[in-house]
């Protein structure tokens, strides 16, 4: 590990900065995990700039479809193949807290940056029982943990308790998918000990320059409307950390267009169906020239009448579908 136990909040404070993007596994066509496929698709986020840094491991990559063995096999492919470039995030959360705690030690002696434990989601009582699992798995790893707030769990964690969980010496971080009014909250009584980070991207900008934010964490956005030699999600964040607020503007009003469709094909199915839309993120990063393949059951694959209008929408604003690879 690049920092000790005791200084983990240090470290992260000081290195937890910029653009991430939640990444997804890729499979084959046979539903295997392609790992080769998946540090194809590595090497493309960090040569052609894209991210600073990784989040894998968590929704974005088919988790609950995945055996251990293969949890621990694409976590050392992610680490492998970014080689220090950027820091890495692996998602080592599970229903148990003993395997929780395996996966950990597994991603601390991989040499991944960080690791992600997202909410407890199956048998936990509230409030204590939410409080002693993260006291629990914290109290048996090393490695700095940012925890994973998304009320997909069914469970959406307070200020109050995010408040109680800064308290612990290697939680240095939150991804807080929540309204605004929780994430300010979070900021306030608990800004001085855990950083807060939001993975929606239209509020990047405002979060930078009215709430002094420096982790954007992570959704698929900057992989999907970025691609090599078009980086305006990086462009307008490093205008803005250099005060260029009105510069930093004038290329975040440029992407409406995009988040409009990643609202269409990602965020309202998500939302309408409560059903992640992975078949749609792999078709979409497919077109880009990214390895994908199909999502794994209880998922369900786009049908073709769905992918081709994906396609059409994706050629309406000009991304490259034919895109390849350096």
């Amino acid at each position: 590990m690049l920092y000790t136990r005791s200084n983990a909040k240090t470290y992260a404070r000081e290195n937890m900065t910029g653009v991430w993007g939640a990444i997804p596994y890729p499979f084959t066509s046979d539903f295997e995990l392609d790992e080769a496929g998946l540090r194809s698709n590595v090497r493309y986020y960090v040569e052609n700039n894209l991210l600073d840094g990784i989040f894998c491991g968590h929704f974005m990559s088919e988790f609950w479809s995945l055996d251990l063995d293969e949890r621990r096999s694409a976590a050392e492919a992610v680490v492998e193949e970014a080689a220090g470039r950027v820091p890495v995030v692996v998602q080592t959360g599970h229903h148990s807290a003993r395997e929780s705690v395996s996966l950990t030690h597994h991603a601390e002696q991989i040499g991944a940056t960080y690791a992600a434990l997202g909410n407890p989601y199956f048998m936990v009582s509230p409030t204590e029982g939410i409080y002693d699992y993260f006291k629990w798995i914290s109290d048996r790893t090393d490695i700095g943990i940012l925890i994973s707030n998304t009320g997909y769990t069914g469970i959406n964690l307070t200020p109050d308790m995010l408040n109680r969980l800064a308290d612990l010496e290697n939680i240095v971080a939150v991804k807080n998918p929540q309204p605004l009014e929780h994430t300010l909250e979070t900021v306030r009584v608990a800004g001085d000990r855990l950083i807060v980070a939001d993975p929606d991207e239209r509020k990047w900008l405002k979060l930078i320059t009215e709430h002094n934010f420096r982790l954007y964490t992570s959704s698929p956005a900057p992989y999907i409307i970025q691609y090599p030699g078009h980086t305006p999600i990086k462009d307008y964040t490093a205008l803005a950390f250099n005060g260029d607020i009105e510069g930093a503007k004038a290329i975040a009003d440029t992407l409406d267009a995009q988040r409009d469709l990643m609202d269409k094909w990602l965020h309202h199915p998500w939302g309408a169906s409560k059903l992640m839309p992975i078949a749609n993120l792999k078709v979409w990063t497919e077109a880009l020239g990214m390895a994908a393949g199909p999502v794994r059951a209880p998922l369900t694959q786009m049908d073709d009448a769905a992918r081709d209008e994906l396609h059409g929408d994706l050629r309406n604003i000009g991304l490259p579908l034919t895109l390849q690879r350096a």
